[in-house]
């Protein structure tokens, strides 16, 4: 009933709208008395491998924090492309040849590259055996996904373009679309598991994507993931490590773990509580 009445007097404003149905499953799970993973369907996965993500720099910047991410034991890494096709090309190939071949590779463009330009380098980054080509274009450009998914062996996967199952909907319809990363702070958990049912239904994998959330985010984040049948790649549920202060009680998410994978979380609703002092604060 809350999600329709602000659905109805709020439309859009995704993510605010997010926090509460967080909130509100949370609440729920705790009426009941269990982890909020039950509540969103149960225990599909037993942790949620972690990848490692390195910004744009120059190429021995980038190298070697590809190697500390793989000394440390991450076997997915996460490489942000869209300067220009010959410097991308040059930077992933240097990337993918200092990682070795054993290690899963994904580049993620932000929207920052073109059809015209970028296909015939796409075609050759191929060749270096990426796991994925995230979100290369322009959301709007939904012919030229439909044009890449047709030419290219390399899955196109989705972030900023999906924020309801309607977007999914769209671009499924188009075949413009390999794979799905659904953020739970753009999507709510209930939004989250609309397009991840709609994208099982077409046979698409998904992960879980991550904004730069606090422990709450992330906590709630993994609880998706555990609870989600197609969840099956490596996701990005790791921004608290960049935190300089979390804001919840025990800063559990501020450490990588030892794995390189977070295990099914415990407690009631999602896990975690604020610190006294923020609470105190809020309230």
């Amino acid at each position: 009933a809350i999600e329709t009445k602000m659905e109805k007097t709020t439309p859009g404003h995704y993510m605010a709208k997010a926090v509460v149905d967080i909130a509100l499953h949370d609440l729920n799970a705790k009426q009941f008395g269990v982890p909020l993973y039950q509540l969103l369907g149960g225990k599909f996965h037993d942790s949620v491998p972690l990848i490692g993500a390195i910004g744009i720099s120059d190429t021995e910047r980038m190298i070697r924090e590809a190697h500390e991410f793989v000394e440390r034991g991450f076997k997915t890494i996460k490489m942000k492309i869209g300067v220009d096709p010959k410097s991308d090309l040059e930077r992933v190939k240097e990337v993918r040849n200092a990682i070795g071949a054993e290690i899963c590779f994904r580049v993620d463009a932000n929207q920052a590259c073109n059809l015209t330009e970028y296909l015939p380098t796409f075609r050759k980054m191929e060749v270096c055996d990426l796991e994925f080509i995230e979100q290369p274009l322009p959301v709007w450009d939904v012919d030229g996904y439909q044009k890449l998914c047709a030419a290219l062996d390399t899955p196109i996967l989705i972030d900023e373009g999906i924020y309801t199952a309607h977007d999914l909907t769209t671009l499924i319809k188009q075949d413009a679309v390999d794979a799905v990363n659904i953020k739970i702070l753009k999507t709510g958990l209930r939004g989250g598991k609309r397009i991840a049912a709609m994208a099982e239904s077409a046979g698409l994998p998904c992960l879980v994507g991550s904004m730069f959330e606090t422990g709450i985010g992330t906590a709630a984040s993994i609880h998706f993931a555990i609870s989600t049948r197609n969840v099956i790649h490596a996701s990005e549920c790791m921004f608290p490590f960049l935190l300089v202060e979390d804001i919840i009680e025990g800063e559990p998410y501020s450490i990588p773990p030892a794995t390189c994978a977070w295990d099914v979380p415990h407690g009631m609703g999602v896990g975690v509580e604020l610190k006294m002092e923020v609470d105190e604060t809020l309230s």
